[in-house]
């Protein structure tokens, strides 16, 4: 008896015994089950964990549930020892629980090899039936379907088929007929065909993903404290850019820009290398490729700030960083943290600036910690056409969800 044959001779008596459900915890030593569920027809639906004692509490709540016994398979070693919380717990609760694990060879007991351990006997006080099985066939009958079972399965090398259960029935000559049968019209249609199965979802989400970003919202994450404390770090934004298309921004309102990095002159000037492109930055702006160090370029980056003052009036910015419009001071209820006077370092203070024609002043509300338009070597005003979209929603922390007063 091969590895595969015990391996369907096993689930085909599961299946009998009205199993429906397997919970897999892939590993080396029971790769030929892994191999099968994967590859070859079954009627099972499978669940898969990486920790086999969460494993084995989530087969024994699909049991319960379900009201039918449930198998979680393991591999071999310590591995079947995780198991023995949901076995006692499937002992007490009379609940039907197939322990599946799978062994090295009997000959390799007691001979201080690795992966050795009597896993035959480990769950055997609380486990109505058990088996230990090498080459041998599977008979459940005696199962009262109200209590856990183990069943130990020793496979030896090699583990797994060399061809897939789908394949199993074929010999190769015929393979190789059809093979050399084909045409090459046949070959690039049947190329395109699995192209498109494998990745037309995922062209068409990221298409699709690509527009919205584009043309309505997008999510962002506030990666600094210079909003706060409106907005903390980490926080994680919608920002809708539907209507700033049709209608300036207002004071007060969030808005998302480009970097300064990108359009303040005198930064541009003192670059070592050109601008990236627009496209260059979008494509950055994915995972994985925004996570990887060196890739990115600051002028790709956007920036999150808060709009003070608005095109043709006169704008002061005092020590402590307050905001005077027109010699009035401007009440701010956001701004929690001005500039201490005490300090060294000055708060971008000036005087009795207009605001140029579609520009705008924004500061972040973390007066003694933003850099914003104060500093901007080039200019101190934001141009209209480099605003990406005004802050909408604030979707996480959940305790935090809410919308932003317009």
């Amino acid at each position: 008896m091969t590895n595969r044959e015990q391996v369907v001779q096993i689930l085909t008596e599961l299946q009998n015994q009205g199993v429906r459900h397997l919970v897999v915890c892939p590993g080396g030593r029971n790769a030929p089950f892994v191999d099968f569920l994967s590859y070859g027809k079954h009627p099972f639906q499978i669940h898969t964990h990486f920790d086999e004692r969460a494993a084995s509490f989530f087969a024994l709540g699909l049991s319960q549930n379900f009201k039918q016994p449930v198998a979680v398979l393991t591999t071999s070693g310590t591995a079947v020892s995780e198991t023995l919380s949901a076995c006692i717990e499937a002992h007490h609760t009379q609940t039907p629980l197939a322990i599946l694990s799978a062994d090295r060879p009997k000959s390799y007991r007691g001979s201080g090899a690795p992966q050795t351990i009597d896993q035959a006997e480990l769950l055997s006080s609380h486990c109505s039936l058990k088996f230990d099985l090498e080459k041998a066939p599977l008979e459940l009958l005696p199962w009262d379907l109200k209590s856990p079972i183990h069943i130990n399965v020793c496979f030896d090398e090699p583990l797994v088929d060399t061809q897939p259960p789908h394949e199993w029935s074929k010999s190769s000559e015929n393979l190789t007929a059809k093979k050399k049968s084909e045409s090459w019209e046949d070959k690039q249609t049947s190329a395109l065909k699995s192209f498109l199965k494998e990745w037309g979802l995922l062209i068409l989400l990221t298409f699709f993903v690509s527009s919205c970003r584009s043309f309505f919202a997008e999510p962002r994450y506030i990666p600094s404290g210079s909003m706060l404390p409106e907005l903390q770090i980490n926080d994680r934004l919608i920002i809708e850019k539907f209507s700033i298309r049709n209608s300036l921004p207002k004071r007060g309102d969030i808005v998302v820009f480009n970097s300064p990095y990108s359009f303040d002159k005198k930064l541009i000037s003192s670059r070592s290398k050109p601008l990236p492109k627009k496209r260059y930055c979008f494509f950055m702006s994915f995972p994985p490729m925004s996570f990887i160090p060196g890739l990115r370029d600051q002028a790709c980056d956007a920036y999150i700030k808060r709009v003070v003052a608005l095109p043709g009036e006169i704008v002061s910015v005092n020590p402590k960083g307050e905001i005077f419009i027109n010699n009035q001071l401007i009440p701010e209820p956001y701004v929690t943290y001005k500039c201490s006077l005490s300090t060294f370092n000055n708060c971008g203070e000036f005087e009795n600036i207009k605001v140029p024609q579609d520009h705008f002043l924004v500061l972040g509300d973390n007066r003694s910690n933003s850099w914003d338009g104060r500093y901007w070597p080039g200019s101190k005003f934001l141009h209209k056409k480099e605003i990406i979209g005004r802050a909408y929603l604030r979707f996480w922390p959940l305790s935090q969800v809410g919308f932003f007063n317009k």
